[in-house]
């Protein structure tokens, strides 16, 4: 499954940090704050280059006059998006600190044209962009006006040399409204503005009839069309972009009078300089920034002045240079409300494959935020997911769905008032749970082969014993024993006396499950019975579980224990003793059991004054450690002696403090089981929709929760050994003819996704190589 959610995220993982996504977002772009939230609002937002801080002027003007052009554009109600690539990220916005930087490095940051951004960003160098390279990230985040000064164009003796800029061709595959003073008079006008033609590119000149030439007012070439207000531009612009003509448009607007130096000056020193580069064979990319450097020194700093001017080109009303007429103004005029333009318009472009890059790369920046407590900057992430989420589309969006609704969710529960206003109406219905749950069972074989492997370690166990008892700690699904019934009752010995105890919080699930399993056991003849317990796991009361003298018994905990692993400050008590008689033996802890719930037991813990003895005094291990909710409850498990007790629990981490890392885990872990739904069911598929509904609440457990709260607690195999061994527990091997029945139920399955490997003894269940469920055997250890 190449385009799988999972490989997705894999391939993803080279290119975020998790607990800081943005710095090492190689291949992605970095938006900031201010230019995300202009977008989401629909404020004008404006694309400036960056090409002119770190090659057009030295440091600190530099710098200085990068503010200044972004000071110009917030005074005229827009939002300024400098655009340039650092340590390997596309930026759209810089932060003052990064201007800063860019501007020091002066030329060591990469002149980056369209063909240099995979370049620069693969090696996670630094670009500054030129016209076609801002356009081009323009374009990608919906910003639809780009301002620079003098645009490239075919150079001079361009016909032989076919030195021709991207810019132009860039205008003519990138729908992008530019406004700039020209074409630089250093280059070929007629033959630029001739190929911009055969480019389909729109070339319009404010108030002229003359084609501007950058440093100057005129070119003495006639602009092909002409608009005489900012109403003018913003009604050609909205027209471009309605209509979806994808090319460019050129507004090209004369530099202000008083800054326009002399033209015979300028072409003077520009046919200086053009001599001077072909003695110094200076060509390509190097050419330009020569030759207005050459020509700035010719002019004695009059292109200098002019070049700061255009940075910003103007609009003149009565030949005033007042920025109060900027090319700005046309925001207003352009229809980019909602009903008639998506905010993000670039967004609908986007290939499944990035789509889902992007879906990921969203989602970590927002719960980054989230964490950080920047809740604007997580709603802003969290609109632009709302964009490309769908919990009916392809799995990627299925599942950003799900963690979009997490993340919003824990955002939400920082207003508790609120967030129950918001919770009050909501109601879980137990049986629609218990519905799904089944459903999961059906369609996916992760359950049943955690079913076989543990009715075969069960059996395993018991051969020749004639009274065996099953205690089940989540007793919601009745196929389970009854595959054990019919597989106890083929034991060459003849089947044991069974009673199975089933342990679950609602005495429905109970009832049905006795029903179903009396008459299995009826049908074979098996001598039987069931003990109903009704009980959360944390509240269990070991009496009523009713371990007698001369019982074999067996545990099995399928995706239970993890919840007892949530965080109680009141349950961090010490650890419970181990009883002993007078001679100093450990007594098994169920006689001593008066008021033995799980939370009276840790409740009532004091220290064992004992020192921890080896395996043949029998104690466990935890008798003398500070003990937690988990640590009490496997020690009362293993006070009851079982012969066998079988576990399986998710296989991933889930359980981390930072949010980030949880996250992290958590999406390869869904996204795994989401892939191996999509392989399973159509998406139109009801049943999906709603097993992956439940999958979302587990979602939301493990992202918006804390605290006794989160529940989904999942760990890895190791965490659970290590717990386990602690515990007193020794690991029983699994068998061969275990994994041998878990494989060929999986051939069944007709997908190749679904694996099975060993463990140190242990069976983990995977989708593709992703492990997902681990299934262990554990006895008491003497």
């Amino acid at each position: 499954m190449a385009s799988s959610a999972l490989s997705r995220i894999a391939n993803l993982q080279r290119h975020f940090n998790p607990s800081n996504p943005t710095s090492k977002g190689e291949g992605l772009i970095k938006i900031s704050p201010e230019v995300s939230a202009a977008l989401t609002r629909g404020k004008p937002v404006v694309a400036l280059e960056s090409t002119i801080i770190s090659h057009g002027m030295p440091y600190p003007q530099n710098v200085g006059t990068a503010k200044e052009v972004e000071a110009i554009v917030r005074e005229n109600g827009a939002v300024p998006a400098t655009v340039a690539i650092l340590d390997g990220v596309p930026c759209v916005g810089l932060s003052v600190e990064e201007l800063e930087r860019l501007a020091k490095m002066g030329r060591k940051a990469r002149k980056t044209a369209r063909r240099d951004i995979a370049y620069v960003v693969a090696t996670r160098g630094n670009g500054a962009t030129t016209v076609s390279a801002t356009m081009i990230f323009a374009s990608m985040v919906g910003i639809p006006i780009f301002v620079t000064g003098g645009i490239g164009g075919v150079h001079r003796y361009g016909e032989s040399t076919m030195d021709i800029s991207s810019d132009l061709t860039e205008l003519g595959r990138t729908p992008i409204a530019v406004i700039s003073a020209g074409v630089k008079s250093i280059l070929d006008i007629p033959r630029t503005l001739e190929y911009l033609e055969t480019q389909g590119v729109c070339i319009a000149a404010y108030k002229t009839d003359e084609f501007p030439a950058f440093f100057t007012e005129t070119s003495g070439y006639k602009a092909p069309c002409r608009v005489d207000s900012p109403e003018d531009c913003a009604r050609l612009i909205d027209s471009n972009m309605n209509l979806g003509i994808n090319s460019g448009i050129l507004v090209a607007i004369p530099i202000p009078k008083e800054y326009s130096a002399s033209g015979n000056l300028i072409e003077s020193a520009i046919q200086k300089a053009l001599k001077e580069a072909r003695e110094q064979n200076i060509t390509g990319s190097a050419e330009t920034p020569f030759l207005l450097g050459r020509v700035n020194e010719l002019t004695g700093g009059a292109s200098l002045a002019s070049n700061f001017f255009v940075c910003i080109p103007m609009f003149q009303e009565d030949g005033s240079s007042s920025v109060t007429s900027s090319p700005l103004q046309m925001f207003p005029m352009m229809s980019l409300s909602p009903g008639m333009m998506s905010p993000y318009p670039w967004l609908k472009e986007l290939k499944p494959e990035e789509r889902g890059l992007y879906l990921i790369h969203l989602l970590v920046t927002c719960a980054n935020h989230v964490a950080t407590g920047s809740f604007e900057n997580a709603n802003i992430a969290l609109d632009q997911i709302s964009h490309l989420a769908s919990p009916d589309g392809d799995t990627m969006q299925r599942i950003a769905s799900y963690f979009s609704e997490a993340l919003a969710d824990r955002i939400l529960r920082t207003w508790p008032g609120v967030y129950k206003a918001f919770r009050s109406t909501r109601l879980s219905i137990f049986a629609e749970q218990i519905l799904v749950r089944k459903m999961f069972f059906e369609f996916l074989p992760f359950m049943k082969v955690a079913f076989v492997i543990t009715n075969q370690a069960i059996v395993e166990a018991m051969e020749g014993e004639k009274m065996v008892h099953v205690i089940d700690l989540n007793a919601a699904e009745p196929a389970q024993w009854c595959a054990l019934i019919q597989d106890l009752s083929a034991r060459p010995e003849g089947p044991p006396h069974l009673r199975i105890t089933g342990i679950h919080q609602q005495k429905e699930v109970l009832e049905q499950m006795a029903r179903v399993l009396t008459e299995e056991a009826e049908k074979l003849d098996i001598p039987f019975q069931f003990n109903p317990v009704v009980s959360k796991l944390e509240n269990l009361d070991f009496e009523k579980l009713r371990v007698k003298t001369g019982e074999a018994l067996a545990i099995s905990s399928i995706k239970q224990l993890h919840s007892l692993l949530a965080s109680d400050s009141e349950l961090r008590k010490k650890s419970l003793p181990i009883p002993m008689n007078a001679a100093g033996v450990h007594l098994p802890r169920v006689n001593q059991m008066n008021q033995s719930t799980l939370q009276e037991l840790v409740e009532k813990d004091t220290v064992n004054s004992c020192s921890p003895s080896n395996d043949s005094t029998s104690s466990s291990p935890l008798s003398s450690t500070p003990s937690s909710n988990m640590d009490s409850f496997l020690t009362a498990l293993w006070g009851l002696s079982p012969k066998v007790m079988v576990v399986t629990e998710q296989d991933s981490d889930h359980n981390a403090m930072s949010l980030m890392e949880r996250l992290s885990e958590s999406l390869y872990f869904y996204a795994a089981l989401f892939d191996s739904l999509e392989s399973t069911l159509p998406r139109t598929s009801l049943e999906r929709l709603r097993m992956e509904k439940m999958l979302g609440e587990e979602i939301t457990n493990i992202i918006a929760c804390e605290g006794v709260e989160r529940k989904e607690r999942h760990e890895k195999l190791e965490k659970w050994a290590q717990r386990f061994d602690f515990a007193g527990f020794a690991n029983v091997p699994l068998s061969y003819y275990a994994m041998l029945q878990a494989k060929k139920l999986l051939q069944g399955c007709n997908c190749d996704g679904y694996k099975i490997r060993e463990e140190n003894g242990c069976v983990v269940i995977c989708w593709q190589d992703r492990p997902l469920f681990a299934v262990s055997a554990w006895r008491f250890r003497r």
